[in-house]
């Protein structure tokens, strides 16, 4: 939460949300309950900068307790507000969507 600025966009699976925190997005318990043991973060890149705007591609891979993996892609833009970059907009990209 600390690198977002509320309240801000995120799209999943062409729903778009406002959110006042990550924490309203990420449902932990639930991911759990379905299998979810961590993720990690596979690559990340800019794919815009600028002195006011950062946008980011990450692709991620989320870890089941079955031992599957599932990747998924998302993207971030970022504004500067005051001296620090601030998460504005974020949205998965993920083709075919997430399973959690």
């Amino acid at each position: 939460d600390a690198l977002c600025q509320p309240p801000f966009t995120f799209v999943v699976a062409g729903k778009k949300m406002e959110l006042d925190s990550m924490g309203s997005l990420l449902n932990f318990d639930k991911m759990k309950e379905m299998g979810w043991r961590k993720t990690t973060i596979q690559d990340v890149a800019v794919m815009h900068g600028d002195e006011s705007q950062v946008h980011v591609s990450a692709i991620l891979e989320r870890h089941m307790a079955d031992g599957a993996i599932e990747e998924t892609c998302s993207v971030f833009f970022l504004t500067k507000v005051d001296e620090y970059y601030r998460l504005m907009v974020g949205g998965n990209a993920t083709a075919g969507g997430s399973n959690l």
